[in-house]
């Protein structure tokens, strides 16, 4: 084989051979913030990996989303602030949302089947959860559940599912508060934090379900009625 056969058939591999996955640099695309996060925090790469891995998250997009959500439940901890977008906002605690917990909240049929992806893992296996431990799943499931449905489509449902899941859970917490704890709910709707983190993470909620095609979100009455929407 001569030199032009040589770099003939070094340049048909080349071309032939697909590109590899590179989650990072398209973490980097989808958003500068999240993946600043994810690249302050190696010492937690390799532990959170095996978590993921451990939970069946097996795509390399799905993998860094993983690490990157549970990377914002541990950033939100550490500053006592919902980090968002590399920002960190009031609300933050237990002490914002006393009143109503988990176990304190019924869910009408409806809401239990749009619940399914988290009512065994997530709702009765927390009683004592509030309603600020809902919201930061909504932000950690919104900030990262968009990348995977960019990069993962076919795995974007393990994503999607648990946020409406999560933002069924905060309609039936606010009629349990509505309900329960009228005094507390005037409260909360009253607090600038605690008004604004939730109407936030709601919106922030849609846009992401949005881009994955899912526009249509039922029982969101609760919500919308808290928020004057």
């Amino acid at each position: 084989m001569n030199r032009i056969q040589i770099a003939l058939a070094i340049a048909l591999l080349t071309v032939a051979r697909p590109a590899l996955p590179d989650p990072l640099s398209d973490l980097r695309s989808f958003s500068a913030p999240l993946a600043q996060l994810y690249e302050s925090n190696p010492a937690q790469d390799a532990q959170l990996r095996i978590y993921a891995r451990s939970q069946d998250f097996t795509d390399p997009h799905e993998e860094l989303a993983v690490v990157t959500h549970e990377l914002i439940h541990i950033a939100s901890a550490a500053h006592a602030g919902y980090w968002v977008h590399g920002t960190i906002y009031e609300g933050y605690g237990r002490t914002y949302w006393t009143g109503i917990e988990a176990g304190d909240v019924e869910a009408t049929a409806g809401e239990r089947d749009q619940m399914a992806a988290i009512l065994n893992n997530y709702w009765e296996r927390n009683p004592a959860n509030d309603l600020g431990n809902v919201i930061d799943e909504l932000n950690a499931y919104s900030e990262t559940g968009g990348f995977v449905c960019k990069y993962a489509p076919a795995r974007s449902g393990r994503q999607t599912g648990p946020l409406l899941g999560h933002l069924t859970l905060a309609n039936a917490f606010l009629r349990a508060f509505r309900v329960r704890a009228p005094q507390r709910y005037a409260e909360l709707q009253a607090n600038p934090a605690t008004r604004g983190i939730l109407g936030s993470m709601v919106q922030q909620s849609y846009r992401t379900l949005a881009n994955c095609g899912i526009r249509k979100i039922g029982h969101q009455e609760e919500i919308k009625s808290f928020m004057g929407w």
